[in-house]
């Protein structure tokens, strides 16, 4: 740690080139100094050099595993209070145990962490480590909104739409899981500058939040690379074309309140519905469900929503679904989003989802719905731009 400016040093011991790649630049972005190793004998040989402030480790790398790598800090006298992190996936049961008797400080699973989520943990652990350090999310510092110039723009290539789409376009291919993701992970990469630029906004401004939208969703995406579909796909080409816009036309980065959306959800099927009510409560929007149209056009006739959450069933009619809810009345959602069977995505045409609408697979995730509601957002503020 440098002690005349309480700088910590963070060590990330993980063989997952993702998991480096998104966890280094929020580190980084939070002010941390970070190293990132690939295995746990180079974990080993930098803990004795950099000696870390704190250690994120995967258990299941090459060499030496990351169980025998906490052993080592443990028994050692120098370092056996060093603030461990374990940061993995399927692990046995006898080396969960193996793992609790080396007394981590915090074991959290990939599966089950969001980014954010693991961010918060790290700092309550630095914080009780170091109490003298205080331990502040950079993009919360008092008095200025952090610069747009970052570390991450300035090490990567310029980002090329065309080779940045045909990236997203391979996803669609035929590919066993392991392809998939690293298809996925070289199109996050020539993302990431563009993400990382728009995330060092402003946090109220409507950009800033599709920034964390789309990395969001990457990082689902990585973690479950069966939940890449035709509509995941399309939301990326979506993100994508959006990225390109974003960083020419910065007249759409004006901030707006972050607030809840005033949402309808009308689906029939109760699964459905239930999905997109989680979806919802999940990203702190208020919604108001019903299974049968007619009940939400009066209800879109008498208050005012953001948006609607719509399902047209086996017909797959967006234009005739649209029609029976506005109706006559004198207000309607001002955003559509129509929850489709992915079958029904090979005969979308563009002209379906003009005018503040567009489609999601069923069922509907939650980090694509955000990501979904960021970019409509967004559209209808360049539009009264």
């Amino acid at each position: 740690m440098d002690g005349q400016q309480g700088k910590l040093t963070i060590m990330l011991a993980d063989d997952d080139p993702f998991i480096l790649e998104l966890y280094m630049a929020k580190l980084k972005r939070e002010g941390f100094d970070v190293y990132t190793v690939g295995d746990g004998e180079e974990a080993l040989l930098k803990i004795d050099s950099v000696r870390p402030d704190l250690i994120i480790l995967d258990m299941n790398m090459p060499r030496i595993d990351g169980l025998e790598v906490l052993r080592y800090i443990r028994t050692s006298s120098d370092r056996k209070d060093m603030p461990v992190i374990v940061l993995s996936n399927a692990v046995t049961e006898s080396m969960l145990k193996d793992i609790w008797d080396l007394k981590p400080t915090r074991f959290l699973t990939k599966r089950d962490s969001r980014p954010n989520n693991v961010l918060a943990e790290i700092r309550a652990v630095l914080q009780d480590a170091y109490p003298a350090v205080t331990i502040k999310p950079a993009a919360q510092q008092e008095g200025s909104v952090p610069a747009r110039s970052t570390e991450a723009e300035k090490e990567r290539p310029g980002f090329n739409l065309a080779t940045a789409l045909e990236a997203v376009r391979r996803l669609e291919l035929p590919m066993e899981s392991a392809e998939r993701r690293q298809a996925l992970l070289q199109s996050y990469k020539l993302a990431a500058a563009r993400i990382e630029a728009l995330r060092q906004g402003d946090p109220r401004a409507l950009s800033t939040q599709f920034a964390r939208a789309c990395e969001s969703l990457y990082d689902q995406l990585y973690s479950h690379p069966e939940l890449i579909d035709a509509s995941t796909c399309r939301s990326l080409r979506q993100a994508t074309e959006l990225l390109a816009r974003q960083t020419a036309q910065p007249d759409l980065e004006k901030p707006a309140a972050v607030a809840s959306l005033r949402v309808l959800v009308a689906v029939e099927e109760r699964d459905v519905r239930e999905a997109a009510m989680r979806a919802m409560e999940r990203l702190g929007h208020n919604a108001v469900c019903t299974r049968d149209i007619g009940v939400a056009a009066a209800l879109a006739a008498d208050n005012a929503f953001d948006i609607a959450l719509l399902s047209p069933g086996k017909a797959a009619n967006i234009a005739r679904l649209r029609r029976k809810l506005v109706g006559d009345a004198a207000q309607a959602p001002r955003h559509f989003i129509f929850m489709l069977a992915e079958e029904h995505f090979a005969r979308l045409e563009d002209a379906d989802t003009e005018d503040g609408s567009d489609v999601a697979a069923l069922p509907p995730l939650a980090s694509e719905l955000a990501l979904k509601l960021a970019m409509l957002r967004l559209a209808e503020g360049a539009a009264h731009a």
